[in-house]
Parts: structure tokens; sequence; C-alpha cells
């Protein structure tokens, strides 16, 4: 029985590697990673690389590459520069995605696909020398090996539209504190927004001579440009705006009341505080400081003036926002 069963073993196939798992062959590649302490380190960058690699052994071929991967960015702006130093060359690749998470299966995929000609598989053995005569060599052309392939993600998107709505409390133009909706719609860069919007005040209203006196209302349209620096998921838009738009007015406690609009126009400068809710959402508040460039005044037949906007007013609007 013990000479049938070494006579098995010594007729059983053997190669000179054996297959091994893929996280092992992940686990011996030369990786130089860099990223911030916020994204995946080379860690998990070993560990995708081996869930894309498969069961095919590499042998000693693994341990000729060596693999270079730079992370940086910040906010919703990454990019991945990466090379892998193969014997037939190096394959390079640039990648930019709208978070850093994104970029450690990007930079596995690349990797593996670039790795994959050096599969035993698929490596071409060398071919054997003809045995000739001494005096008459026989040249043998090499055998040229398969160019490594690669496959790149999509690039980030760079622009954004972005829609916003309010509510905005403003004092200072007129003696008590006026309150209303606003709704704006965005276009979003890497540092900037610029935005145009709508703007209604609600009606209130104002009793200089006893019982006699005004309602008014207001409504603007606007044009904002923000410089936006950010700090992770914090943004801080300094802001200018121009705005125009018409105050209506309307008599009260008149024997004829009478209505009429008078125009306005006004220059912005504000300071903003964004907090990003996820990749499409955020909070905002802003603080503006509004100068009066026209200025609406009304006026009551035999009584006075009644209502003129102030030159400069302090307005407060927050609410929530989306992009598209």
């Amino acid at each position: 029985m013990s000479g049938a069963l070494a006579l098995l073993l010594a007729l059983a196939p053997t190669s000179p590697h054996d297959v091994a798992s893929p996280h092992d062959v992940a686990s011996r590649l030369a990786i130089d990673w860099g990223a911030p302490t916020s994204c995946p380190g080379e860690a998990e960058v070993r560990g995708r690389i081996g869930a894309y690699l498969g069961r095919d052994a590499f042998g000693d071929a693994i341990e000729t590459v060596a693999i270079r991967g730079r992370v940086r960015g910040r906010g919703a702006d990454w990019s991945l520069s990466i090379a892998v130093d193969l014997p037939e060359g190096t394959v390079e690749r640039t990648v930019h995605a709208a978070r850093c998470d994104d970029l450690r299966d990007a930079a596995a995929l690349i990797i593996a696909v670039a790795l994959d000609p050096l599969r035993m598989g698929q490596r071409v053995p060398p071919p054997q020398e003809p045995v000739v005569a001494a005096s008459a060599p026989t040249p043998t052309p090499a055998a040229t090996p398969p160019r490594p392939t690669t496959t790149s993600r999509p690039r980030a998107r760079r622009y954004f539209a972005e829609l916003r709505v309010g509510a905005a409390i403003e004092l200072g133009a007129a003696p008590r504190i006026a309150a209303g909706p606003m709704l704006g719609a965005a276009l979003v860069g890497r540092r900037f927004r610029v935005e145009l919007g709508g703007r209604f005040l609600a009606p209130r209203t104002l009793r200089p001579f006893g019982s006699s006196g005004i309602t008014v209302s207001s409504g603007v349209a606007s044009l904002r440009t923000c410089f936006v620096p950010r700090l992770r998921r914090l943004e801080f838009p300094s802001c200018a705006q121009f705005e125009a738009g018409a105050m209506q007015g309307t008599g009260v406690g008149l024997e004829r009341p009478r209505t009429s609009r008078r125009a306005m126009l006004a220059a912005v400068i504000g300071q903003e505080l964004v907090w990003r809710i996820g990749r499409r959402g955020a909070m905002w508040i802003a603080v503006d400081a509004v100068l009066g460039i026209v200025r609406p005044r009304f006026a009551i037949d035999d009584l006075g003036t009644v209502h003129t906007v102030g030159p400069a007013a302090l307005r407060v609007t927050a609410g929530p926002s989306l992009r598209l």
C-alpha cells in the first residue's frame, strides 16, 4: 500500500509556482502611497487591488513592479495621480472625483488592469533556440509583450447648478422690521458662485400722522457674485450684489387712498456661511449690508412725506440649497 502511494505522488504534476491568493499578491506589491488622513490609506488600496486581481498567479514577476500614488484636493474636488512601473514601461494616469473615498477603487482598478499582462497564463514563453551548426546561427525574434491597458473614470464635474430658497429679515430701510421670502438660481464653480435671485418684502403699515399713513411692500431682482473659500464641509462666500425693483405704497386712513409705485436700486456687500450636507444639499446664512442708490419716497397731500427708504439697511437671509 505504501509503495502505491509513493508511486502516485511521484506521478502527480507539479508547477514551478503555486497559485497565490489575490490578497497575497497585493501584499507583495511595492506601493508608495500618499494621501490626506481623511482619505483611504495604503491598506485599503491593497485590499481593493486584491479584490480586482482574481485568483491567477503572477509568480516572481510581481517583484519587478513599483507603484506610486498621490491624492490631493479638498471639499468636492479631489485628484489621484498614479504611476505603475512595469518591465515593459510605466503606466501613468490621473483621475478626478468629488470625494477622496471614490479614488480608492479608481486606484485599485488602474493597478489591477496594468498588472494583468504579468499573469503567468498570459506571459509568452521565450522561444527555444533551434539546434544548428555553430557556423550558421539562426536569430530568434524576441516576443513582443502585450501593451498594458488602463481604464480611468470620467472626469469630475467642474460646474454645478444650484437652487436656493430662504427667508429674509431687513432692518433700517423702514422704521419697522420687514420680512419676506427669497429665491435664487446659481452657477457654482470651484471658487465662485454667480446667482440670479428675487426677493419680496411683505406689506407693512406706517402711521406717522396718527390714523393716516401708508402700507408699503417691495420686490427686487438681484445679481450676486461670490468668492468661495472652503474648509472641508464649510464654505465662507464673500459676496457683492446689485438689486433693482420697485416699492408700492397705498394710503391708509385717508378719504381717497391712492396706490403708487417707485423704482428702487441698491448695492449690497455680504458674508455667508454654508454648511454642506452630503454632495447636493446645504444650509446657509447670509448677513448683508445694503446701500440705497435710488430710494423711493412717498408723500400724502396736505400732510407731507410719509415714508422715505433709508440710506442703509442690515439684512439677514437663511435657508437650504440644492445642487443639481
